[in-house]
């Protein structure tokens, strides 16, 4: 009985710690939220140019990563042809003659 008692009461401490930790990271979240919302309304100016710079920087970077992958995409095409190319027979000398020779 008192071995089961203990575990009652254990599992309960448990999950009461568990919801303490929940409630304090949801309260740090909150109170960083309202920090940081608080910050831009004071410094709107700065909070701009800010949010400008982060959206050109992101433009930039999708840019470059869009090359990247066309030049990648590229760089397969050309090398499938170049080996389509290597495996094709060349023509015969009479193929050549009967198609530039027209009759």
């Amino acid at each position: 009985l008192k071995v089961s008692i203990g575990r009652a009461v254990s599992g309960a401490l448990q999950k009461a710690w568990d919801a303490l930790s929940t409630y304090y990271g949801e309260y740090s979240k909150t109170k960083a939220l309202v920090k940081n919302m608080a910050m831009r309304l004071m410094k709107v100016d700065i909070s701009r140019g800010w949010m400008k710079f982060k959206l050109v920087y992101k433009k930039r970077e999708e840019v470059t990563k869009r090359q990247k992958e066309q030049q990648l995409w590229a760089a397969r095409f050309m090398s499938e042809k170049l080996t389509k190319l290597g495996k094709q027979k060349a023509k015969e000398i009479m193929d050549v003659r009967e198609g530039v020779i027209t009759r």
